[in-house]
């Protein structure tokens, strides 16, 4: 097919000639583009492992800070004076229980 393309080139006017010089500078612009894109799309792409790394982190994060501050207002809401004097006498009666175990283990 490629001799009957040239053979009916030969026929053709020679301002009528395709310029294949510039299609083969279109063709290196698109595929430098197109090189230039899959770069971008790979670096796209580190952007976006890493930014899902520090996301699931700092979700983790955030959890573990809710844990802490649940724990807190629960300490913070015992915080009476008659809760804590109440928590401390139940301290002392613990600890005075395990000196029992440790003194009976001790015999």
């Amino acid at each position: 097919m490629l001799p009957v393309f040239y053979a009916n080139m030969n026929l053709m006017d020679k301002d009528m000639k395709p310029d294949f010089g510039g299609l083969q500078n279109l063709v290196n612009q698109l595929i430098d583009r197109c090189e230039t894109d899959k770069r971008k799309v790979m670096e796209a792409e580190k952007t976006i492992e890493v930014l899902e790394r520090e996301l699931r982190d700092k979700i983790e994060k955030t959890a573990d800070l809710e844990k802490r501050i649940e724990a807190l207002q629960v300490a913070g809401s015992a915080g009476s004076a008659q809760d804590t004097s109440q928590m401390k006498r139940h301290v002392s009666e613990l600890i005075q229980e395990v000196d029992r175990c440790i003194a009976l283990l001790n015999d």
